[in-house]
């Protein structure tokens, strides 16, 4: 077998790796909301969901675990009241 045949898929794959390891730590890391966001960004929308005569489970309220989501509507419906 010739050096040539090893010598240059090693060298290709070696690049690949290389570039494909740069480029994952150069990127910047994906915008995950923490719980306390998704429960915030949910109390937001269920007062304005209120505000406007609305009732339902907003989108923004779906990350929310049961006994949260059933306290925020509780809350919001107190400062209603």
């Amino acid at each position: 077998m010739r050096r040539s045949t090893i010598l240059i898929p090693t060298g290709v794959l070696a690049v690949a790796g290389v570039l494909t390891g740069t480029v994952l730590w150069l990127a910047p890391p994906s915008y995950d909301p923490s719980y306390d966001d998704r429960v915030q960004d949910c109390a937001h929308a269920l007062r304005e969901r209120y505000a406007a005569g609305d009732e339902g489970r907003p989108g923004a309220c779906d990350g929310v675990q049961r006994k949260d989501y059933a306290a925020l509507v509780a809350d919001v419906g107190r400062e209603r009241s």
